[in-house]
């Protein structure tokens, strides 16, 4: 059982970003992948 319920994702953005900033002393640049996930809720019968 989901929190939510039932979900579908769908990737809207992905993008590399540099958050080397957020360390102390890690070697610059330090990339992560960063994505923005839209979650819908699925119809389901009852």
């Amino acid at each position: 059982m989901h929190l939510l319920g039932p979900l579908e994702s769908q990737f809207r953005d992905i993008r590399l970003v540099d958050v080397s900033d957020l360390f102390e002393g890690t070697p610059k640049p330090n990339w992560v992948a960063a994505c923005l996930v839209e979650l819908i809720p699925l119809k389901t019968k009852v």
